[in-house]
Order: structure tokens, then C-alpha cells, then sequence
């Protein structure tokens, strides 16, 4: 059996969602072409500056708040890195 935890790019304002689901290529965003994997496998947490992110950070998107918590919830219960909510 596998579980699939969502990066929390997927609650990011700066994520392309649209154009991720249309490629077959890495995800990508405002601060990246390509989401570096430390930040997209959840072992680094966005809040903070990353070489070369062009300056842009993790921004929540509001209404998806409550998701993001339950996200949070689950990485903490797992032992997983929790993302600071912004």
C-alpha cells in the first residue's frame, strides 16, 4: 500500500497548477522552472529564502487554510518536517 502526502506547493499562490498538470516535466512555480526536490518532497520549508528562488516565498492561498492545517497534521503525526504557517 502507498499514501501520497501533497507538497505544500500545491497551497502555494506562486504554483503552477495549471500548467503542472499539462506537463509531463518537474512541477514548477513563480520562484523555480523546475521546484528544487528538498522543497517539493517537504524537506525544506519555503518560508525561509533558497538559492536561487528569485526572491519569491511560500504564500498560502486562504482558502485552502484548513487543508493545509490537516497537511501539517499528518506530517506531524508521521514525524515529517511541519511547514510554518504563514
Amino acid at each position: 500500500m502507498s499514501c501520497m502526502i501533497p507538497a505544500a506547493c500545491v497551497f502555494c499562490r506562486h504554483y503552477h497548477e495549471e500548467r503542472n498538470e499539462q506537463s509531463p516535466g518537474l512541477p514548477s512555480c513563480d520562484a523555480f522552472d523546475a521546484i528544487p526536490d528538498p522543497i517539493f518532497m517537504g524537506r525544506v520549508d519555503h518560508n525561509d529564502a533558497f538559492p536561487e528562488d528569485r526572491g519569491v516565498r511560500f504564500s498560502l492561498i486562504e482558502t485552502e487554510r484548513q487543508d493545509f492545517l490537516e497537511l501539517n497534521a499528518v506530517r506531524r503525526e508521521l514525524g515529517l518536517l511541519v511547514y510554518r504557517v504563514p
